[in-house]
């Protein structure tokens, strides 16, 4: 289901860098429970992030069933996180003032074209007023 051949990440640039992954080989099979675990700084996130397609290696290959994440634009790696990828973040990103039913019914009710959709939910619950959002708020 998942497959990464030789992913690197470096960071920086010219003699300023730093390689945060380096030559990473992975394959995660359908149905399969995968723990990635090391020391502070050994690149854990990172290769998360780029599972997640949150981010995208400096080299190497990754497909996810049998597709190429690489080859993806934006756009289009946008609508298969939408599809394909859950992630549970260490801070919650959840709105203070909701409740945990109403945290999730704003990801299940705004598109994610649309964010401005979120703010406009939010702004609604803080002041009472159930109409839905139409157009973005001007700022």
């Amino acid at each position: 289901m998942i497959t990464l051949k030789n992913i690197e990440k470096v960071y920086g640039t010219g003699t300023n860098t730093f390689k945060a992954l380096d030559g990473i080989d992975l394959e995660i099979k359908k149905g399969e429970f995968v723990a990635i675990v090391g020391a502070s700084g050994s690149g854990k996130s990172t290769l998360l992030n780029i599972i997640g397609c949150m981010d995208s290696p400096t080299g190497g290959e990754y497909f996810f069933e049998n597709e190429n994440i690489l080859n993806k634009k934006y756009k289009q790696l946008a609508a298969f996180r939408n599809k394909k990828i859950g992630f549970v973040f260490q801070a919650f990103n959840l709105a203070d003032d909701c409740t945990a039913a109403e945290n999730v019914e704003i990801t299940e009710t705004v598109p994610r074209a649309e964010p401005w959709r979120a703010s406009a939910y939010l702004s609604r619950k803080s002041t009472g007023i159930a109409a839905p959002a139409t157009a973005p708020i001007a700022s």
